[in-house]
């Protein structure tokens, strides 16, 4: 397995007149509907077999159907990780993205136009192993369980020569910062969260300003510094503002997601 895409449990691609795509794949992941996790180092199959009493009539009766699960590792940074956290113990769904370019889901509730991941009743985020020589690095297990065996057996679709999926990454998280507040603009900084390093290539369409009563206050121009600094242009009244970047899903620029505004005052 190469990597696994995890989604929200109620999301699913609707492939009534087409397969997803890179396109497709991208909108989920800036509509906060999917995460694409690390690539996976290594896997466990933590499936379980069925279970069946027999009774002393010679009667057998299935006490637990069979259950699909597995034990993707990761190599994490100590940021990642704290970001991984944030799905321990929640109810995902979960596409599996394999070495030979298969991308495995399944028909939700057995509807052929709608490509769902598979439910899972367990996603527990483990804890972090501790490198045993200089040769080892941190790894992070997550272990899954899925919640329907319906799913992974009956319902199960597989769609091939999704290569594309190597390329398509999460969110990154920016930290905003402002200065040279005036009535005329004010210049705005974006750092990429986790490295420090600067957030170059964003348009117009990816800032937003809102005064204090939440009101959003259109940006007339902005000039990129090539060094994660923007000097954005509007018309500004005296008071409290908000400034930052749009929602991910509003941004013409794909791939970031800030962590707070910032806030200035004119005068």
């Amino acid at each position: 397995m190469k990597r696994i895409l995890v989604t929200k449990s109620d999301f699913f691609f609707d492939i009534s007149t087409a397969r997803p795509t890179q396109a497709d794949v991208q909108t989920a992941i800036q509509a906060g509907d999917a995460f694409m996790f690390a690539v996976v180092d290594e896997v466990e199959d933590k499936s379980s077999e069925r279970q069946e009493y027999e009774a002393s009539s010679g009667n057998s009766y299935t006490t637990r159907d069979a259950m699909s699960g597995m034990r993707p590792v990761f190599t994490l940074s100590a940021y990642e990780f704290v970001n991984y956290l944030s799905f321990n113990n929640r109810q995902v769904r979960i596409f599996e993205f394999d070495h030979k370019d298969f991308l495995k889901g399944c028909k939700l509730d057995g509807n052929s136009d709608q490509f769902a991941g598979f439910a899972t009743q367990c996603f527990d985020v483990e804890n972090r192993t501790r490198p045993t020589d200089s040769s080892s690095v941190v790894q992070t297990p997550i272990s899954i369980k899925y919640a329907n065996p319906n799913e992974y057996r009956e319902n199960v679709l597989v769609m091939d020569g999704m290569s594309f999926l190597e390329n398509v990454n999460s969110l990154l998280d920016v930290a905003i910062t402002a200065t040279d507040e005036a009535l005329t603009g004010v210049t705005i900084q974006a750092l990429v969260d986790a490295t420090g390093s600067p957030v170059i290539g964003l348009v117009l369409d990816d800032f937003q300003i809102l005064n204090d009563a939440g009101t959003e206050v259109t940006p007339s121009a902005v000039t990129d510094n090539d060094d994660g600094t923007y000097a954005v242009l509007a018309n500004l009244a005296a008071g409290t503002y908000t400034v930052g970047l749009q929602k991910p899903s509003d941004m013409t620029t794909e791939g970031y997601e800030e962590l707070a505004k910032a806030e200035i005052t004119t005068s």
